[in-house]
Order: C-alpha cells, then structure tokens, then sequence
C-alpha cells in the first residue's frame, strides 16, 4: 500500500503535505475522510467504514487518509481534491489499530485482515492513514447488522457491485490463480532446455517464484532505475560450495539478470531474473551435488537458509518498484529420484518421486522479515522434508534470522 510514492509503514508528516501541495485528487485507491468515526457499534458511521474498507480491498487496495477536509465545488459537494488537514485525537494508537482490525474482521466475509495502521504528525496534526490490501482470493462482503453487500470504488468513491460484476470478480481470481500457475510450469520447462538462459546448469535445479497479484496489469516497469545500492542487494543464492564467489548482471529481453557462476566452470549454476510485469524468478543448482558414486544429494539448511533470505531481499526490490502485494510464492525442487537430503556431510532421508512442485502460499505484504517468511514456509519445507521420509524440516533453533526490513 502505497501513498504519496511511499510504503505506508515509512510515511511522514511531509508526505501528507506534499499531497495537499500538489493537489493530488482522489482516486481508485485514494480516498480522503475528514475524521475516524467508529466509536459507536451501531451507527452508521462504523458500517460506512467497513464499507470504504471493503470497496478498497475488492478493487485494487490502497489508502484512507482520516484527517483531510475535501474542497467543495460552488454546489457544495465534494470535488476529490484535498483543502486542508483535520486533527485526529488518538490517545493510543495501538488500541486504535486493534480496534479497527477487529471491526473489520468481524464485519467482513471473508474476514479481511492485515490492514495497516498508521498516525502520521503533519503540520502538528494528528493524521490516521490506513493501508488496505489487495484482495487475493474471493471478493470480501460487507456484513453489518442487516446489511450484506459487496462494493467496490472508482475515482469518485464507492459502490454497490452488480450481480454481473461481482460473477467477473470471482472468475478473475480463478484466472489470476491459473494464469501464475501456468507462467511457472512454462517457465521452468523454458530453463530446462536453456531457451532463456544460455549456459545454465539445470540439473538439481531448485526454483523461487514471487508472483505479484497484479503482474497481468504491470507489463512495463523500467527496471533501468535500480540504484546501485538496490543492485548491490541482489545477489544470488549461494550454495555450500559458492562462499566468496562473484556475481554480475546484465539487462536481457526479460527484464534485469543477476546470475553467478560455478567456481569450477563456465556455467551459470544460481540466478536471479525480474520481468517487467513484477514477477521475480529465483534459481540455483548450487544446493546440489554428486558424489563418487554417481548419487545427487541436496544440502538441507542451504536450501531453507537461502530462500527466506532470497525472498526478504527480492521484497525489498519489489517495493523499490513500487510493486503492490500480495504475492504468490512457489517452490519447485528438480531431479529428486533416488537423490538423497544433506545435513552437512550425514544423509537424513532419501526423494523417490521426480520433481517436487509445491502450490503457491501467499504473504500479503513487503515488510515482511526472515523470521516472518521461514514461518510462512515451514509447512512446505516440512512436505519437502516428508518427501525423503523425513517427519519435518529443521526448526528455526537451526537458524539465525534477521528481524528487521528496511523498506
């Protein structure tokens, strides 16, 4: 959730003024309140803010800024554009986010949870502006007292969905969900035969997918904007045997490349692409090896070790593009038959099947820490480690995260 071209966790006071200086009018996902009015259950104030929230997350998600006066046309109606700042009197602004993630939560169906809330000072005024997320999944409805309804917004607030519209709402998330499933297989059929990536070392082969929700709509980023301090955080994972290793990038026909080599050949054994629609694509065969009798071993705390830290990394590009969330996170494990699992130099199981392609998991959000990604994926680490007759995968003891993000 984005406001004034910035995530809304680092937003400040000049950020607010800087809207009103450059007269930023309202749109799909900006909308402007004089004031948060939810302390009475039963007004009709509380059901107009389950109301905007709703219409926000079944749209595109994005911002509500309590704490702004609309200028009036001669009619004296409300233009979009913002006249000036309302204080907002918040006591405690952790109450006020709980409370708010509660009548949310309890007024929705299905629930919508993980909105952000944040009070801004601007101008010595208290500003509350609340970040909603974009719906991944099924339209929410708005469920309050008696009224069931689904809305949605465009530049001039919200509205009620027709029958027609909410039928398109629930078919584009089938073909949203398709779409990225099948972006995944083509892509991995694509490395295999090197189509893509010329030189690739494909055996063993262990894939990161970051699907934003939005990457049929963004087909033109300009990835010729990362600054080198963005660059220099783009690494690619690193196996057992790549400590100290370089790493380049080039620009290519899909978008921006960041690719290391084997350190005993020429090959390209781990890389990093980003596409111009915002999808990220992790690779690397560095996690596996063969031994002298010819048998393919997998490194486990490699393996988890780098993808939380490739996913954390790539998020924080992600938001440097001004990519929104949520995002689709997909893991695919290769020529795994008969290929054993490593811990350190000990075998801890055996795979039997082929190819290990687990479906997506969301993470709703880009300030999202190490610690916050291996707990999102624990249980697909878990199904990998069960593969090879394992009863889980190493727990977080094993690891050191860090648990801050800097977005």
């Amino acid at each position: 959730m984005y406001l004034g071209g910035k995530y809304i966790h680092s937003l400040v006071g000049e950020d607010l003024v800087r809207l009103m200086e450059d007269d930023v009018k309202e749109s799909e996902s900006l909308d402007y309140k004089r004031e948060l009015n939810i302390a009475d259950d039963k007004s009709k104030n509380r059901q107009e803010f389950v109301s905007d929230i709703c219409a926000m997350y079944n749209t595109r998600g994005g911002c509500i800024v309590y704490g702004v006066e609309e200028r009036k046309d001669e009619s004296g109606r409300n233009t979009g554009y913002p006249s000036e700042l309302v204080n907002q009197l918040v006591e405690n602004i952790d109450a006020l986010e709980l409370q708010i993630q509660n009548i949310i939560r309890s007024n929705t169906d299905p629930s919508i949870t993980n909105v952000a809330v944040r009070l801004v000072t601007a101008n010595d005024l208290q500003i509350v502006v609340v970040g909603v997320p974009r719906r991944l999944g099924l339209p929410a409805m708005v469920r309050y007292n008696d009224v069931n309804r689904f809305y949605k917004r465009n530049s001039t607030g919200k509205y009620i969905v027709t029958t027609q519209e909410l039928y398109q709402m629930f078919l584009q998330n089938q073909t949203i969900k398709e779409k990225a499933d099948d972006f995944r297989i083509k892509r991995i059929q694509l490395v295999r035969t090197e189509q893509v990536i010329p030189g690739v070392a494909t055996g063993g082969g262990y894939f990161i997918h970051i699907i934003p929700f939005g990457f049929l709509e963004n087909d033109r980023l300009d990835l010729t904007n990362l600054e080198s301090s963005q660059i220099s955080q783009l690494a690619p994972v690193a196996g057992p045997m790549d400590s100290g290793s370089g790493w380049d990038f080039i620009y290519n026909l899909d978008g921006f490349l960041t690719f290391r080599n084997d350190r005993l050949s020429a090959v390209v054994n781990s890389y990093n692409q980003y596409f111009r629609n915002g999808i990220i694509e992790v690779y690397s065969s560095a996690f596996s090896r063969f031994d002298s009798a010819n048998s393919r071993s997998f490194y486990e705390h490699e393996i988890i070790r780098e993808t939380f830290r490739a996913i954390t990394t790539n998020l924080r590009v992600a938001n440097f593009n001004k990519i929104e969330g949520p995002f689709l996170i997909y893991l695919s494990l290769l020529d795994t038959t008969k290929s054993y699992l490593l811990n350190k130099s000990a075998v801890v199981g055996q795979f039997i099947r082929d190819s290990i392609l687990l479906p997506a998991v969301l993470i709703d959000r880009l300030n999202v820490n190490e610690a916050e990604v291996y707990a999102t994926l624990k249980f697909d680490f878990d199904v990998i480690w069960q593969a090879a007759g394992k009863k889980s995968s190493p727990s977080s003891d094993q690891f050191t995260f860090k648990t801050s993000v800097n977005v």
